[in-house]
C-alpha cells in the first residue's frame, strides 16, 4: 500500500502558483434542524456564499482536466449496457418528442392552472426515463426550472409531487447544474426541505442517505467548502441521536465518491479520516490518504504560501496515531510528501512519531517492513534532519544485515547511495570528489556486470538526489560545487530546475548568498526552464534568492533589480515575501513608485465584482505602505501617492484613516486632510465606510483653526449641517465657533452662538462658548466686549479665568493696558481670586506691551502670586518683547487628539 501511495505523490504534476481567493461566510443554524438551516442560508444567500471570484495569474501549468460528475455511490448501474447509455435512434427520438411536448403544454394558455400543472408533472416524469442517462442537459435546466415552479403552486411540493418524483427530479438536474444554476433553480431547496419532512424520509434510511448524497453534490457545487464539515456532522449527529443509526460508514463513501468528480480538500479529508472507524479498515486508510495527497497537491498550487496543508498533515498524523495499531507505512507516506514540500515541522514531528514506533529504528520486525521507495523516503528524511536518531544509519545497517546488494532495489540502492555520500568524509577538501565519483562509478558498474540490474545511477534524478545528500551532510562549499560540475560532466548530464533548486537553497542555508547568485547566472546560461521544468515547481527558491538579495545584502538597488528582471523573464509573479523585500528596500530608498509599481505588477488583478483588496490578504505589504505613507516626510508627494494608491487598491477600514488626516495637518497642508476628509465622506455615502464621529470633525476644525484654513472651515461648517448622522451638541458647536474665530468672522461666530442658545440648557451654552464670543467681539470693538462681559448672567454663565483672562486681552488689543490692569485690580480686591491664575498673569503680562503697566504688575504679582510670578519668570515663560503681542490662536481649551492605528 505505502508505494503505491508514494507512486500517486510523485507523479502528481504541480499546478500554477495561482493565488485563489475564495469569498467566505458564516452558515447560520437559525431553524429547523441543522441541515435545514444550512440549505436556507446556502442558496437564499447565493450571491454571497455561492459567488467565487478568483485573484488570477497570467501563467497556468499542468491544470487538471474538468472532471465529470460520477454516478452516485447508491445508485446501481451494473447493469447500464453501452447500449442503455448511448441511446438508440428511437429513444433520441423520444425524448425529442416528450421534450417539445412539454414545451407545447407550458406554453398553452387555454387550460385552467389544475388541468394544466397535471400535464405537464405527467409529461415531465414520463420524459425523465427517456433522458440519456435520466439527466436532462445545461441547457434544459431553465426551462424546466420554470415548469417545475408552474406546477408546485401551492403552501408545499408535497401537494404535487410525491416523494419519490422529487427525488427524480432532484436526481435528474443535479449532474448539470454549475455555480451559476444555483441562483435561479430555486426549487431545489424547497424540495429538499418537503422530503424531509415526510413520511417516507423518517422511515427510510435509504432515502435520508440519497437525499444527503444529493444535497452533498450540491453544496459542492461551491469551491468555498467552508461549510462542508458542518453539514457532514450534521446529518452524522441527526442520524445517531433522533434515529440510533450509525452512518458513518455510508456517509464517508458518499463523500470520497463526490470528490471524484469535484476534487477533495484536505481539511474533508482529514475530517472523514476522523469520523470514519479506520482501524480495521486498510482499504478506506489508502483511500482517505490518496485523496488527500491530491488535494494537499492541488492546494499548495493554487496557493504555495498561505496553504493549511502542512496544519491539516498534522491533524492527520494525530488521528493515525490514535486510529491505527501500527501506522507506520502511512507515517513514511507522509513524511515522503513533507519532506518534498518543504514541512520541516511536519518531517520533524514524523520522524520523532517513527522513531518511537520503531523503538527508535531498532524494531527489526516493523524494519523488515521498510523497503523500496519506503526505504528511500525515511533516509532521506533522516538525513535531511542530521541522520535524526541515527534513523539512517540504523536502517541502512539494517538492509545491508539482511540482504545482499543484488537483493537491493532501486529505492533502497538510492538510499544506500544516499547515505554513503552523507557519510564520506571530506576532510581532505575537494581532492575526495574524484573518489566519490568513483565509487558512483563503480556501483553503476557492478550493477550491470555483477548483479545483473537494468538500472543505472547515471540520469539527472540520481544526481539530484546524490546533491541533496551532499547538502544534508553540509559539505564545505567547494566540495559541493566541484561535484556538481564534474559528476554532471563525466557523465555528460543535463540539470534541471530541481539540480540548481538544491544547491542554491543550500548556499542560502548557509548564508552565501554570492554563490547562490552565481549557480543562478550559471542556470541561465544553460537554459534552464525554471518556470516549466517540474511545472515551476522550484520558482520560490528563485524568490527565497530574491528576498535573500534584497534583505541580506548592500549592494547598489540597481544589480538587486536586475536579479528581479531575470526572474521575470519566466513571467511567474513572486511571492509575498520577495515582494516585500523589495518593497521595503525601495521604500527606504524612496523609491515609492516603483515600490507601488511592485505591488501592482505582482499581485494579481481583481476580477468579478471585487474592487479592491482586502487588507488581511497583504497585511505585510500593506503595513509596510501605510506606515511609510504615514510617517516619512522627506518627500510629501511620495506619501501623497501611496495614500492615493493604498485607498485605490485596498478596502481601508475606519481605524487607518485618523493617521493619514493627522499627518497631512503636522505636514502643515491641511488641504489634504480635507481632501481625505471627503473620501470617508464619499464611502460611506456608498455604505463602504461608517461615517466621520465627531472626534474627527474635532480635530479637523482645530486644526483648521490653528492654521486659519477658510476652505476648510467653511466646507466643514456645510457638512456637519448636512450629516444627518451627527449629533451637533455643544462640543461642537463650541469648536466651530473657534474657527470662526481664528479667521476673525465675528458674525459667524455669533450665529453659531445663537444656535448653541436654541440648544436645552444643560446641554447648552457653557463657559466655553462664552469664551469665544468674547473672543471674536473684539474684532468689532471694546465696547461690544465690556457689554458682553457684564451681561453673563443672562446665559446663566459666571466667569471662569479663562473668560476674565480674555477679557483682559481684549483691553490689550485695544491697547487699554492701564484699563486692563485696573481690572484685575478691582478683581483682586473683591475677592474673586479663582479668576487670577496661572494663565492669566502670563497672558496679561505678554500681551501688555506697555513698559510701564508691565512694571507694576510684576509688583503686583510679586507681592499677591510670588510662588505662580517666580515659577513664570525661572521658566522663561514671560516675553521681554514690547512690539509684538502673541498669537491669538492659542486657546486654554483641552487639544483633541486622534487615536492612531
Amino acid at each position: 500500500m505505502g508505494s503505491s501511495i508514494i507512486r500517486i505523490v510523485r507523479s502528481t504534476q504541480r499546478c500554477s502558483f495561482s493565488h485563489q481567493v475564495l469569498r467566505s461566510t458564516a452558515y447560520q443554524l437559525t431553524q429547523h434542524s441543522a441541515l435545514n438551516a444550512l440549505v436556507d442560508h446556502w442558496t437564499w444567500h447565493n450571491n454571497t456564499v455561492l459567488t467565487n471570484f478568483y485573484l488570477k495569474r497570467s501563467f497556468h501549468f499542468g491544470r487538471r482536466g474538468k472532471k465529470k460528475r460520477n454516478a452516485s455511490v447508491l445508485e446501481d448501474t451494473s447493469n447500464k449496457t453501452s447500449n442503455d447509455l448511448n441511446g438508440s435512434l428511437e429513444e433520441d427520438e423520444k425524448r425529442t418528442n416528450g421534450y417539445f411536448r412539454l414545451q407545447m403544454i407550458y406554453r398553452d394558455n387555454s387550460m385552467t392552472v389544475n388541468v394544466k400543472s397535471k400535464k405537464l408533472k405527467d409529461t415531465l416524469l414520463e420524459l425523465i426515463p427517456s433522458l440519456l442517462n435520466e439527466q436532462f442537459s445545461k441547457d434544459q435546466l431553465p426551462f424546466i426550472n420554470e415548469v417545475v415552479n408552474f406546477i408546485d403552486h401551492g403552501e408545499s411540493p408535497t401537494e404535487f409531487f410525491t416523494a419519490q418524483e422529487m427525488m427524480s427530479i432532484l436526481k435528474s438536474i443535479l449532474p448539470a447544474m454549475t455555480i451559476d444554476d444555483v441562483k435561479y433553480l430555486n426549487f431545489f431547496p424547497r424540495f429538499y426541505m418537503s422530503l424531509r419532512e415526510t413520511s417516507e424520509y423518517q422511515r427510510s434510511k435509504f432515502m435520508r442517505l440519497q437525499l444527503f448524497e444529493i444535497f452533498l453534490n450540491y453544496v459542492l457545487l461551491n469551491k468555498n467548502r467552508q461549510g462542508l464539515i458542518r453539514i457532514i456532522d450534521a446529518f452524522l449527529n441527526e442520524e445517531s441521536e433522533l434515529r440510533g443509526q450509525d452512518v458513518r460508514k455510508e456517509v464517508v463513501n458518499i463523500v470520497l465518491e463526490a470528490f471524484k468528480a469535484v476534487g477533495p480538500d484536505t481539511a474533508t479529508t482529514v475530517h472523514l479520516a476522523e469520523v470514519a472507524d479506520i482501524s480495521e479498515d486498510k482499504e478506506l486508510v489508502t483511500r482517505i490518504l490518496e485523496d488527500f495527497f491530491v488535494a494537499a497537491d492541488d492546494e499548495i498550487s493554487e496557493d504555495y504560501e498561505r496553504n493549511k496543508v502542512e496544519e491539516h498533515i498534522m491533524q492527520l498524523l494525530n488521528i493515525l496515531e490514535k486510529k491505527l495499531h501500527c501506522p507506520l507505512m502511512e507515517y513514511i507516506n507522509l513524511l515522503y510528501f513533507a519532506t518534498r514540500d518543504d514541512f520541516d515541522r511536519c518531517c520533524l514531528e514524523i520522524m520523532q512519531k517513527v522513531s518511537t514506533l520503531t523503538k527508535t529504528f531498532t524494531d527489526e520486525l516493523l524494519l523488515d517492513n521498510i523497503r523500496n521507495d519506503e526505504l528511500m523516503a525515511i533516509v532521506s528524511s533522516a538525513l535531511k534532519f542530521h541522520d535524526y536518531n541515527k534513523g539512517a544509519t540504523k536502517l541502512i545497517g539494517h538492509l545491508q544485515s539482511k540482504r545482499k546488494p543484488e537483493e537491493f532495489s532501486k529505492g533502497e540502492w538510492i538510499a544506500y547511495l544516499q547515505y554513503k555520500i552523507y557519510k564520506i568524509p571530506s576532510i581532505s577538501g575537494v581532492e575526495a570528489v574524484p573518489d566519490l565519483i568513483k565509487m558512483i562509478d563503480q556501483i553503476n558498474n557492478d550493477l550491470i556486470q555483477k548483479y545483473h540490474k537494468k538500472f543505472q545511477f547515471n540520469d539527472t534524478d540520481s544526481y539530484n538526489y546524490f546533491l541533496e545528500a551532499l547538502c544534508y551532510s553540509n559539505k564545505p562549499t567547494k566540495f559541493i560545487e566541484t561535484f556538481f560540475k564534474e559528476f554532471a560532466d563525466d557523465y555528460d548530464l543535463s540539470k534541471d530546475a530541481r539540480s540548481f533548486a538544491i544547491i542554491i537553497e543550500h548556499f542560502l542555508n548557509e548564508g552565501d548568498i554570492k554563490e547562490a547568485l552565481d549557480l543562478f547566472e550559471k542556470s541561465l546560461s544553460e537554459a534552464i526552464l525554471w518556470d516549466s521544468d517540474y511545472s515551476g515547481m522550484y520558482m520560490p527558491v528563485l524568490f527565497r534568492l530574491l528576498a535573500d538579495y534584497f534583505n541580506k545584502t548592500n549592494d547598489d538597488l540597481y544589480y538587486k533589480a536586475q536579479l528581479y528582471k531575470k526572474i521575470k523573464t519566466f513571467e511567474i509573479p513572486i511571492n509575498r515575501e520577495a515582494l516585500y523585500a523589495m518593497a521595503s528596500q525601495f521604500l527606504k530608498s524612496n523609491f515609492v513608485g516603483d515600490a507601488i509599481k511592485a505591488f501592482e505588477k505582482e499581485v494579481p488583478s481583481l476580477n468579478g465584482k471585487e474592487t479592491k483588496y482586502q487588507i488581511e490578504d497583504y497585511s505585510d505589504l500593506f503595513e509596510l505602505y501605510y506606515r511609510y505613507a504615514t510617517s516619512n516626510c522627506e518627500n510629501l508627494k511620495s506619501n501623497w501617492l501611496l495614500y492615493e494608491f493604498l485607498s485605490k487598491f485596498f478596502r481601508l477600514p475606519y481605524e487607518f484613516y485618523p493617521a493619514f488626516l493627522k499627518f497631512w495637518i503636522d505636514v502643515g497642508f491641511p488641504s489634504r486632510s480635507l481632501k481625505i476628509y471627503a473620501d470617508m465622506k464619499l464611502l460611506s455615502k456608498e455604505n463602504k465606510l461608517q461615517p466621520p464621529d465627531e472626534n474627527i470633525y474635532l480635530y479637523l476644525l482645530q486644526s483648521f483653526s490653528k492654521s486659519q484654513y477658510e476652505d476648510g472651515i467653511f466646507k466643514l461648517q456645510l457638512a456637519i449641517k448636512m450629516d444627518l448622522s451627527l449629533n451637533i451638541d455643544i462640543r461642537l458647536l463650541n469648536m466651530l465657533m473657534g474657527a470662526f474665530c481664528s479667521i476673525e468672522d465675528s458674525f459667524r461666530v455669533r450665529d453659531v452662538f445663537n444656535l448653541a442658545q436654541s440648544l436645552p440648557k444643560k446641554r447648552g451654552v457653557n463657559q466655553e462658548s462664552c469664551y469665544w464670543a468674547l473672543k471674536s467681539l473684539k474684532f468689532v470693538s471694546l465696547n461690544e466686549v465690556n457689554n458682553f462681559y457684564t451681561s453673563l448672567s443672562q446665559f446663566d454663565v459666571c466667569p471662569d479665568a479663562n473668560l476674565f483672562g480674555e477679557y483682559l486681552i481684549s483691553h490689550c488689543y485695544f491697547e487699554q493696558y492701564g484699563t486692563a490692569y485696573d481690572k484685575l485690580i478691582d478683581t483682586y480686591e473683591n475677592g474673586d481670586l479663582e479668576l487670577i491664575d496661572r494663565n492669566v498673569l502670563k497672558n496679561f503680562h505678554n500681551f501688555c506691551l506697555n513698559e510701564h503697566v508691565r512694571k507694576k504688575l510684576d509688583v503686583f504679582a510679586t507681592r499677591r502670586f510670588p510662588e505662580i510670578w517666580s515659577d513664570l519668570k525661572a521658566k522663561g515663560e514671560l516675553s521681554d518683547d514690547t512690539t509684538k503681542q502673541p498669537s491669538l490662536l492659542d486657546n486654554p481649551y483641552e487639544k483633541i487628539h486622534l487615536q492612531i492605528k
